[in-house]
């Protein structure tokens, strides 16, 4: 242990495992040829998936949360808040919209031109009946022959389950048909779709992003007619206790005219001292009330189309020769370790 390694002893120690690699080269050029092989066998099974990209954002909408965030304040309620990009991804991959698009009838030159269901088009083209298919022994097809899903049997729902989690994906399957990002620097999200065909994979994004510009659409003024409807009540009510308080003055000064009673004076100044914060409160009220129907009217967030998905699209594809060159590396490399670790075993096993 104590001797020193010299670089004679390397060379001679390296040339050892080139005469070890030489006795086994026959070895080496089985499993290099089994491993090119089995890259070639895959590669031209694979399926190539081409993958369309369509981005959004939303606009500014500085107007509507400005008029908000004053309503909202001045009932002492607290100023609104800025859109979740989280949020909006989660909606995207959401079964209620995945299921919406699962079930939009699109033609495909592939089929030439035939008019189907996105689920039915996915299930030929990904072969999911073949992959699916021990799962419904007895079912003639694996293919939806409607869309109203309240009347799907047990097969069905099953069959629909099955379909959504190859598109959103989970666990079990980590590269899913769609996906949905956004960038937090930028505030621009971006939405996926990777199929075997590039018709099949712009109209998947087309149509996923038409489903959740629909829902945001509605919730995002369901919200704003929430507010607007929140100020008319606010207003009417406060306008009711200014009416009540005109009339008890005009009442009281018809019943004590000619009085100079400090008692009578001192009553008629609460009177019109609250008439007065009524009138200012109203005058508050009103304005936030005309806000509130602009904000609905002119300043919702909307959504906004960046880059839409033009074909030719990127694939995945991979041509024969780089699936040859690195079943060539791979082969070679892992030959190589397996008769390095072998001969250091074995020479370790001798000098012991």
């Amino acid at each position: 242990m104590d001797k020193a390694i010299t670089f004679r002893d390397l060379i001679e120690k390296a040339v050892e495992f080139v005469r070890a690699y030489w006795h086994a080269k026959w070895w080496i050029l089985f499993i290099t040829i089994a491993t090119v092989s089995a890259m070639l066998y895959f590669s031209a099974k694979k399926q190539v998936r081409y993958t369309a990209s369509l981005t959004y954002t939303l606009n500014d909408g500085k107007s509507a949360p400005g008029a908000l965030t004053g309503i909202l304040g001045s009932f002492g309620i607290g100023g609104g808040s800025k859109v979740n990009l989280e949020k909006l991804v989660r909606l995207s991959m959401s079964r209620n919209l995945v299921q919406k698009m699962l079930f939009t009838r699109v033609h495909l030159d592939t089929f030439g031109g035939r008019e189907d269901f996105i689920a039915n088009h996915l299930i030929r083209l990904h072969e999911y009946n073949k992959k699916w298919g021990k799962d419904f022994i007895g079912r003639d097809s694996l293919l939806f022959q409607h869309d109203s899903i309240d009347l799907f049997d047990r097969d069905e729902l099953k069959l629909l389950k099955n379909l959504i989690g190859e598109v959103v994906g989970g666990k079990n399957n980590p590269n899913p048909v769609c996906s949905s990002a956004f960038d937090a620097n930028t505030s621009i999200l971006t939405l996926q779709a990777h199929t075997v065909d590039e018709q099949l994979s712009v109209e998947m994004c087309h149509s996923l992003y038409n489903y959740l510009k629909e829902f945001y659409s509605i919730t995002n003024q369901q919200s704003q007619t929430s507010t607007v409807e929140y100020a008319r009540v606010k207003s009417d009510s406060v306008y009711q206790q200014l009416k009540s308080k005109e009339y008890a003055l005009s009442k009281f000064n018809d019943s004590h005219r000619n009085l100079i009673d400090m008692e009578v004076m001192t009553e008629r100044r609460l009177l019109e001292s609250d008439i007065l914060k009524l009138k200012t409160l109203y005058a508050e009220v009103t304005k936030n009330r005309e806000l509130a129907e602009f904000s609905l009217n002119a300043g919702q967030t909307e959504m906004i189309v960046i880059d839409e998905p033009i074909m030719p699209l990127d694939s995945d594809f991979q041509p024969l020769w780089l699936a040859l060159l690195k079943g060539v590396l791979i082969g070679v490399a892992a030959s190589l370790l397996f008769f390095t670790f072998k001969k250091m075993i074995k020479d370790a096993l001798a000098a012991a």
